[in-house]
């Protein structure tokens, strides 16, 4: 039997403010191709959903 491999990709954005972190988002897709289009089509992906809760509700 052959060895079934998945293989995952994380992305972590920070929005820092000097010193400190005011934002922070990760997800993550599963990578199942090696061309380098869709790839890359899969990261802006991933960036597009990490930063769909930028900016943060104001605090009350």
């Amino acid at each position: 039997m052959g060895k079934q491999e998945t293989i995952y990709q994380s992305l972590r954005i920070d929005i820092q403010q000097g010193d400190r972190v005011i934002w922070s988002g990760i997800d993550e897709i599963e990578i199942d191709s090696g061309n380098s289009v869709e790839l890359q089509s899969k990261i802006n992906e991933l960036v597009e959903s990490i930063l769909k809760s930028f900016p943060p509700p104001p605090k009350s």
